[in-house]
């Protein structure tokens, strides 16, 4: 199952729903807060697709997805994401998300780590067009391969200690916006089991109490499409996200000191599939996982 918050996300949604879907995810809990677009109404009555509003402010956003966790997810696999994230892992191509998580129960592992990788056109930022429903790799295909690690202190409230977290940061994110303080986390546990030991960091950034799989997965990012200016521009007033925005107002200053911003340069990678993550080292897989998926590849053509 999924959960995701969401607000005016009506230029991802249709892409998001059908990804996740084809991927085998079977029942969605999607929190609304207050769009003033059509996110809500597009999503029409599909029996699969749970979803609740809130008019409050998205300060509060962790405290509702806590809840949605506790009430819905509670002993189940769940993933959660970002309308504007779409979770890959080795052999999504051919592996459903329940095969996955088959093989991280069966290895007693209950979450995997990925890597959020911003994605990219070569264009200028405000040319980067995309119609709602298409691929949006096919709009920003570019990343960036450079990262490096850092470590994060936490608390888990659940069990009321301190924990620390190794973080992913750089990529793109630093080399064209600076390095922020605190620094950006690139770090996601989109996937896990979630139990009465495991507590979800903020944001998905950091995990506690759980057995992490020696798979990586990633995370791509898809914010710095063409509405990426107005949203950092909307954001930025509102100072409702992460430390008043901070994030959103480094986005804008960059659009406002450079309209023609391109995030592209000549370390810009262009996506071609899940192999080359692999060979890059920003996805992860093992021996036993290979062997699973063989074995299920064997037991599919018998």
């Amino acid at each position: 199952m999924l959960f995701s918050i969401m607000r005016n996300e009506s230029l991802r949604l249709p892409y998001f729903i059908e990804y996740y879907q084809d991927l085998g995810v079977d029942k969605f809990f999607l929190l609304d807060n207050d769009s003033s677009d059509d996110t809500v109404k597009m999503l029409g009555k599909k029996s699969n697709v749970n979803i609740f509003k809130t008019k409050d402010k998205y300060q509060n956003h962790w405290f509702w997805m806590e809840h949605m966790l506790e009430k819905y997810g509670k002993n189940h696999w769940c993933l959660v994401v970002d309308i504007d994230e779409l979770f890959t892992y080795p052999h999504a191509n051919s592996l459903l998300i329940p095969q996955l998580c088959q093989f991280l129960e069966d290895s007693t592992c209950n979450a995997i780590r990925s890597l959020l990788l911003d994605m990219y056109s070569s264009k200028c930022v405000k040319n980067v067009h995309y119609i709602a429903g298409n691929d949006p790799l096919q709009s920003v295909p570019f990343f960036d391969a450079n990262y490096y690690e850092v470590t994060f202190p936490y608390f888990d409230r659940y069990k009321w200690e301190a924990f620390d977290s190794t973080h992913y940061t750089g990529g793109m994110r630093e080399r064209v916006f600076g390095k922020s303080v605190p620094v950006t986390s690139l770090n996601k546990f989109s996937l896990f089991k979630f139990t009465k030991d495991v507590y979800l960091g903020q944001g998905m950034h950091a995990i506690n109490g759980a057995r992490i799989s020696d798979l990586q997965g990633v995370v791509f990012h898809t914010k710095f499409l063409g509405d990426a200016i107005s949203e950092a521009e909307e954001e930025s007033i509102r100072e409702e996200h992460f430390n008043n925005a901070a994030y959103y107002k480094d986005f804008k200053r960059e659009f406002d000191q450079n309209p023609d911003l391109c995030l592209a340069n000549e370390q810009s990678i262009r996506y071609e599939d899940l192999d080359q993550l692999l060979e890059l080292g920003l996805m992860k897989t093992s021996d036993p996982f290979e062997n699973f998926v063989k074995a299920l590849s064997t037991e599919h053509y018998i």
